[in-house]
């Protein structure tokens, strides 16, 4: 898998991630008025799919209306 698909296709699954992170702390310069930066940097080694994303079943609220479909109203009625 491309890793640009990964959100997309990944979304919803249980997913198990080995990765490694590395920190480094950049002190400042004596006499310099700002503080230190603390930089982190992951590196992905492993990628283990443990249960596939469940299919999205659209909710009825979001469904799209047809025009043509009689039970449509196309107005609100006046109580």
């Amino acid at each position: 898998m491309h890793p640009q698909y990964y959100r997309r296709q990944l979304m919803g699954a249980m997913v198990k991630l080995h990765f490694t992170l590395t920190h480094w702390s950049i002190g400042a310069k004596p006499g310099d008025s700002q503080q230190s930066v603390d930089t982190y940097s992951a590196e992905l080694f492993s990628t283990r799919v443990l249960r596939k994303p469940l299919p999205s079943i659209p909710s009825p609220q979001q469904r799209k209306v047809s025009p043509t479909d009689p039970m449509t109203p196309t107005k609100k009625a006046k109580i």
